[in-house]
């Protein structure tokens, strides 16, 4: 009968529950050591069969089984068994086997390592054969627990504080961080503490193993805002991975109206307007955060039709005679007109072969290259063109915004978004003209250049 290799491994199972680990759940007491033994000593003859049961509370980090038959006799001495068998076997994946490991000659131990082994109930299991005699064994299950917390996710307003215990290490240091303490801050007990809107990681350390909880600061209250009449503004609520929707309200809409994205529309009456942005958490809580919007006649502010119209442009497409305003910015879309050489267009936006207007009613996009803009030394009112009395020195131009009390000065030409804004003119100042082009002109402000659209310019 050949001795089994001292290398081969034996796990034995009969019995295997496996349950999850609910990553919101509570773990367990807090008071749980991280290390676990089961053990187990008898005799064994060829009839019989001997069980360890093994209740793992947790998820293990990892597990050791050790059988062997290395028990010490009332005098010191190892016993040794001139014929005895184990056979072992096992039920749980990854480890199914059979294995007979032979003890003539001297001890025999077989000793099987896992990692990663799910919480449950398990059944370790050896069985002595061909002998008649009891002869004695050892059973020996130990590992480490996963170390765990009570939660996982926090939602918190500035100064709120929460406890965060950990499961399964009472028998290990433990050492708290935070990656971020201007957001939460958390002491030696776990306690954390919000200091500001943001997010921040809290990690415990215990010997060599971590786990970690994410905190949600939140501010009751956003930046409060200044409009004019009939400007647009945006509004940026809290957005983290904890936020499922937003529901935005405001609490006067004939003063100013929010959108569904948080998008601010103000009307033509003065007053202030509270605006509530409802934060829809995924733990079924909400919380609410809001600013102040005040509306007057007069402030500066960005118009709700964008930068407002780039006016006085003209129709001029040659011999064509005349222009389609289209749908869409695409040659083969929906045109919803033609407008003769000679007629005036109010323009929003301009971005490569496009222009966005507004003629006759309607708004639509005409190809640039047929759009040329009125001339630089007047201003067209609704009875024809007046001539400024401003006087300005060689190169100069004055700014001259009907819908708004100032322009964007950009670093690019594109006034498709605001992106490319590296200052705001008020209209009626004086910038000096570097290059006047049709669309766009190449100006210089309180010493930054820039470009401008050429219709706000005037001498």
């Amino acid at each position: 009968m050949k001795k089994a290799t001292w290398k081969i491994l034996m796990l034995a199972a009969l019995t295997v529950l496996l349950v999850s680990l609910s990553a919101t759940a509570l773990a367990g007491p807090a008071d749980e050591n991280n290390s676990f033994l089961f053990t187990r000593k008898g005799t064994l003859n060829g009839t019989s069969t001997a069980s360890r049961a093994v209740e793992l509370l947790t998820d293990a980090v990892n597990l050791n089984i050790v059988v062997n038959n290395n028990h010490t006799g009332k005098n010191g001495a190892e016993v040794q068994v001139d014929e005895l068998r184990f056979k072992t076997w096992s039920t749980i994946p990854g480890a199914k086997y059979e294995q007979y490991l032979d003890a003539k000659g001297g001890p025999t131990t077989a000793t099987y390592g896992l990692t990663n082994i799910d919480k449950g109930s398990y059944t370790v299991s050896v069985k002595g054969y061909e002998t008649t005699q009891n002869v004695p064994f050892y059973i020996s299950v130990s590992g480490s627990y996963k170390i765990a917390l009570n939660v996982y996710a926090v939602n918190l307003d500035v100064g709120g504080t929460v406890g965060l215990v950990g499961y399964y290490c009472a028998d290990l240091t433990k050492t708290w961080t935070s990656s971020n303490p201007a957001v939460a801050t958390v002491d030696a007990d776990g306690m954390v503490t919000a200091k500001a809107a943001g997010v921040a990681t809290i990690t415990l350390y215990a010997e060599g193993q971590t786990v970690s909880a994410k905190i949600y600061v939140y501010a009751p209250s956003m930046a409060d805002k200044t409009m004019g009449f009939k400007q647009v503004a945006q509004l940026a609520a809290p957005n983290t991975e904890q936020v499922s929707s937003v529901t935005w309200s405001s609490s006067d809409e004939t003063i100013v109206k929010v959108d569904e994205k948080g998008k601010l529309t103000s009307l033509e009456k003065e007053g202030t307007a509270t605006i509530t942005a409802t934060l829809n958490l995924k733990d079924s809580t909400t919380k609410t955060v809001t600013c102040k919007v005040t509306v007057k006649k007069g402030a500066s502010g960005e118009s709700a039709s964008g930068e407002g119209i780039i006016g006085n442009m003209i129709v001029e497409t040659g011999n064509w005679g005349k222009l389609h305003l289209r749908e869409k910015d695409d040659i083969t879309s929906k045109s919803l007109g033609l407008f003769p050489n000679g007629t005036v267009v109010d323009v929003h936006s301009h971005k490569g072969e496009w222009a966005k207007v507004t003629v006759g009613g309607k708004t639509g996009y005409m190809m640039s290259k047929f759009l040329k803009a009125m001339p630089a030394a007047a201003t067209e009112t609704e009875g024809g063109s007046e001539s400024s009395s401003e006087s300005t020195a060689p190169g100069e131009m004055i700014v001259k915004q009907k819908s708004s009390s100032f322009v964007y000065l950009r670093s690019s030409q594109s006034t498709a978004d605001l992106s490319n804004v590296i200052a705001k003119i008020p209209s009626g100042a004086k910038v000096k003209v570097i290059s006047y082009g049709q669309w766009y002109s190449q100006v210089q402000y309180d010493g930054k250049t820039g470009y401008i659209v050429s219709g706000y310019l005037t001498k």
